[in-house]
């Protein structure tokens, strides 16, 4: 198993917070929560969320509606918080090993990412990949964040999200999907608090909620991939992933999260922070067009270059490494000055027939 997250530069002398809220994480997960118990929670805050979204887009729901919407919401992420609350345990020493061929396997996988601050002062950027123990879960978890600029701690949130939902799905079972990782470590990261420093401390506590007025927060995107190249993706925000399919097609997964057709890109209508539950789509075998790449790009590559441009390295490139590299470079190329941060993650999936029907 590897498992590889990180904030490519540090900032706000959270360094260190970084390091312990990761750790804090780790801990958490290790002890093995029961796998039943945390999807069915998991399942309920996003019936939650869906119930809660209907609620405010209705606009013919009332207030009470919309209240009682809100607190069915919180009710089941406090059951979240209890799954893990309630399951902490030793590590169950009779977990199965993974097998020689099912690391050969899953080793196959070239991962790569690179990241640039571009012209801002702080890299709010993060990204993750860890390869899964169980040999009943061959699957590659890959994350990527985008702190909200305007949120002094809200890298140290994104990195927080990145090693949880990495550290998650190292220990989830095979029907654990992404967007379950994803609220499952939007539960997790209030639970880290205790086990902080004063320096970091109240960033997450204020993700929690208990700030009126400071509000760090950040986009969100998990993807599973299987060696046989079923892709599965959840986020949320502005974030996104994309599939490059072996006849050399290039499909987005994701739709943004955001105000962009009113003319406000920048204006989020979802997050990591907020209520709404992550969305969530998979990408199989479809006509016969197996994937080759998955990639999950930040806002400062994507809208920087066209589809064209990130089609065109996808194909070129002969790693992972190199597909990551050119794209971060062009990106921050064409964005200029003001470039925002860019960060892109590369999967090259290993070599396989498609399957048949």
């Amino acid at each position: 198993m590897l498992t590889h997250y990180a904030t490519p530069h540090g900032n706000f002398g959270f360094r260190q917070a970084h390091k312990r809220i990761g750790a804090s994480v780790e801990t958490i997960i290790t002890q093995r929560p029961e796998q039943k118990l945390l999807r069915e929670a998991t399942l309920r805050v996003l019936s939650a969320g869906n119930s809660y979204r209907s609620a405010i887009d209705n606009p013919a729901s009332t207030p009470q509606e919309t209240a009682h919407a809100r607190h069915y919401l919180a009710t089941a992420r406090d059951a979240v918080q209890m799954a893990y609350q309630e399951s902490f345990r030793p590590s169950d020493t009779s977990r199965p090993i993974a097998t020689a061929a099912d690391t050969e396997v899953l080793a196959a996988f070239d991962v790569a990412a690179e990241s640039h601050i571009g012209g801002r002062t702080v890299n709010m950027d993060s990204f993750g990949w860890a390869r899964a123990r169980s040999p009943l879960c061959r699957y590659m978890v890959t994350a990527i964040a985008d702190g909200v600029g305007s949120q002094h701690g809200s890298e140290l949130i994104a990195e927080a999200a990145v090693n949880a939902v990495c550290q998650l799905g190292v220990h989830a079972d095979y029907e654990t999907t992404p967007d379950q990782l994803i609220e499952a470590a939007r539960a997790l990261i209030p639970l880290t608090s205790a086990t902080l420093g004063a320096d970091a401390r109240p960033v997450v506590d204020a993700f929690a909620g208990h700030d009126d007025w400071w509000h760090p927060d950040t986009t969100l995107v998990a993807a599973t991939i299987t060696p046989d190249a079923e892709v599965h993706v959840g986020w949320v925000g502005d974030s996104r992933a994309w599939v490059l399919t072996v006849d050399g097609l290039l499909h987005p997964i994701t739709q943004d999260h955001n105000l962009a057709h009113e003319g406000f890109s920048n204006v989020l209508t979802r997050s990591l922070a907020y209520p709404d539950a992550p969305d969530y789509q998979d990408w199989g075998y479809v006509g016969g067009r197996r994937a080759r790449r998955v990639l999950l790009t930040t806002d400062g590559v994507h809208d920087s270059l066209d589809s064209f441009v990130i089609s065109e390295v996808l194909t070129a490139a002969q790693t992972s490494a190199e597909a990551a590299r050119e794209l971060v470079q062009r990106a921050v190329a064409a964005g200029g000055a003001g470039t925002d941060n860019a960060t892109a993650l590369v999967v090259t999936l290993p070599d396989a027939p498609t399957r048949q029907p």
